[in-house]
């Protein structure tokens, strides 16, 4: 079925650069790239294009942040792309490429770049702990869903959440304990979503 992302609105609407941050901070990452149209020299400015920006895996990423914190964003609210999710995807590729090590790897590189100086002033210490917690969430369902059984090495993401709640130090306390497993995973994942998205995914395991 479809992959539900984000709708940080019902209707269309422009946004400025506070408030696509602040969209991203309330409802996580809303843009897709696939259905996105950027302006060229928004493009251009950011850098992304220069041979050594070693960016791999957060290309997209860094381009729809830089442009979308510096210009703003307008949104309509309507289905634009299908995707088509095959597991030896690029896009897959950077969540299981070299482990979950990788992904911190990733992650760290494109936290470099939206904390250069083309970006000074551009993103609030909240988006930082924001990227990193999407990138967690993200990195939990990947590995838990390739290697259910073995999910200790999960503890390796735990200091990458820069402020924890008391549901991911519950978590955590559970991997180490060894009680949390793949029913545990999914109900922390679940929980870390926001409520209209938690309330969606709870209807769809509803019989009838």
């Amino acid at each position: 079925g479809p992959l539900r992302t984000a709708v940080p609105s019902d209707r269309e609407c422009c946004l400025g650069p506070e408030e696509f941050l602040a969209a991203y901070l309330r409802h996580g990452n809303w843009v897709l790239s696939q259905s996105t149209i950027y302006r060229r020299e928004a493009v251009a400015e950011s850098g992304v294009f220069e041979p050594d920006s070693g960016l791999k895996w957060h290309f997209d990423g860094y381009k729809v942040f830089f442009a979308g914190a510096k210009h703003g964003a307008c949104f309509i609210p309507e289905p634009l792309i299908m995707w088509r999710r095959l597991e030896n995807s690029f896009g897959f590729q950077s969540l299981t490429e070299g482990g979950l090590g990788g992904s911190v790897e990733h992650t760290e590189i494109l936290e470099r770049h939206l904390r250069g100086p083309r970006c000074e002033g551009l993103f609030p210490e909240e988006f930082f702990e924001s990227l990193w917690r999407q990138t967690v969430a993200a990195a939990i369902y990947e590995y838990s869903r390739r290697r259910p059984d073995d999910l200790k090495d999960l503890l390796l993401l735990e200091p990458r959440l820069r402020r924890p709640s008391w549901l991911d130090r519950a978590y955590f306390a559970g991997l180490r304990r060894g009680w949390a497993g793949l029913g545990a995973t999914k109900a922390y994942l679940t929980m870390l979503k926001p409520w209209p998205e938690r309330w969606r995914i709870l209807r769809g395991k509803l019989p009838g």
